[in-house]
């Protein structure tokens, strides 16, 4: 019997399982940390259509994540143990730009921002930017409802 202790189990079953010429499952049937996983090994054990395969999964499923805990867990993932890989990163801040709304409400982004002031600047203007200005040629009408001034750019 083999040990491989560095790598995941199920991760390596499916790089075997390729080999044989089994499919892989459908992309929802596992979490992004599996898929995330299957990039890694697949990779460090030559299997580039696998990669790319377990590549195409994983930004599926991470980009139906829509809460920010897990969110923020993907992109530090990919940040630390993908960093070599331009396009993950480019992914990443991607899936973190998508979430701009949600992710400052987490905990661990925030220590995160704390940290890092250049971070939390860009952060800062990628709000701004997503923020609507009204354009030229749009006016503004204003009215009550319930008692309330309300203003609307039209």
């Amino acid at each position: 019997m083999i040990t491989l202790k560095e790598d995941n189990a199920d991760a390596v079953e499916e790089v075997l399982r390729k080999i044989y010429g089994c499919t892989l499952p459908a992309a929802n049937k596992r979490e992004w940390r599996f898929w995330f996983t299957l990039i890694m090994t697949a990779d460090k054990y030559l299997e580039p259509g696998l990669s790319a395969k377990a590549n195409h999964h994983f930004r599926k499923v991470a980009r139906g994540v829509g809460d920010a805990d897990v969110v923020f867990d993907i992109v530090q993932a990919i940040k630390t143990e993908m960093s070599h890989v331009e396009p993950l990163l480019a992914f990443a801040d991607v899936l973190r730009k998508k979430n701009l709304k949600k992710l400052p409400k987490n905990e661990r982004y925030r220590d995160l921002l704390a940290g890092d002031k250049d971070l939390m600047l860009a952060q800062l203007d990628e709000i701004e930017e997503g923020l609507e200005v009204p354009k030229q040629g749009t006016k503004q009408q204003s009215g009550t409802i319930n008692g309330e001034m309300l203003s609307l750019w039209t």
